[in-house]
């Protein structure tokens, strides 16, 4: 192998898969011959010499280059760390302020025992929607790396697992309260195992730094026209 040439490299749980630039580029340059109205492509002589006394095909002007990859995909992850985690902290600071008046809130319409599950209710689901926006990067790792039935075998287990403990806490007279408390912890569960799951599976990296603007912004745009 050529020690100046570039590879897109990807972890798997065995070792690695790297596939070299120039086989990107081959396989751009026969997708875009086999595109209608394209008659065909042109090649440098150096292409055309290789290409009459190697037998091997030229790339015909098609170039493919590697840019940052995985420290590039570590810096995403970790720009949208950062991100989801600021949102996480603005939604525990408003849910605080609605944990703290929601006697206020509710005083004309529940009973001061109802305004103390309510409060406590609130603060679990504040709680759970606060966890969930930095957990949400994980789950986009494992769905960009196509671990479909990892996904739905953590989804199979909670479905199972919800009415197996909530049945009984129903039967002994337990309320709303546990019903949540249960989510959460549920919740919890998924987001360890998926965390566990990107680090130590699937090698995941992040690392924090400087924000890509332009990348952010294109997400951004693109996100709203969907």
């Amino acid at each position: 192998m050529a020690e100046n040439r570039e590879y897109l490299t990807r972890a798997e749980e065995n070792g690695s898969i790297s596939i070299a630039e120039d086989v990107v580029a081959a396989i751009a340059a026969d997708a875009v011959a086999e595109i209608e109205g394209v008659g065909s492509m042109c090649q440098n002589m150096t292409e055309q010499i290789t290409e009459q006394f190697t037998g091997k095909k030229g790339l015909r002007g098609v170039r493919a280059e590697v840019k940052d990859g995985e420290d590039g995909v570590a810096r995403i992850n970790g720009m949208f760390m950062t991100i989801f985690f600021v949102i996480s902290m603005l939604c525990l600071l408003t849910g605080g302020v609605l944990v703290a008046n929601t006697k206020n809130i509710f005083a004309a319409k529940l009973t001061p025992s109802e305004q103390d599950t309510a409060q406590i209710l609130m603060a679990l689901l504040v709680v759970n929607i606060a966890v969930s926006f930095p957990a949400s990067v994980f789950f986009s790792y494992i769905t960009a790396k196509e671990r479909f039935l990892f996904q739905r075998l953590v989804s199979m287990i909670r479905t199972v697992l919800n009415p197996i403990v909530m049945l009984p806490l129903l039967l002994m007279g337990y309320g709303s309260i546990a019903l949540v408390l249960v989510t959460l912890i549920l919740t919890a569960f998924s987001d360890i195992v998926s965390i566990w799951y990107c680090f130590k599976k699937l090698h995941m990296r992040i690392r924090f730094g400087k924000f890509d603007f332009s990348l952010l912004r294109d997400m951004a745009g693109f996100s709203f026209f969907i």
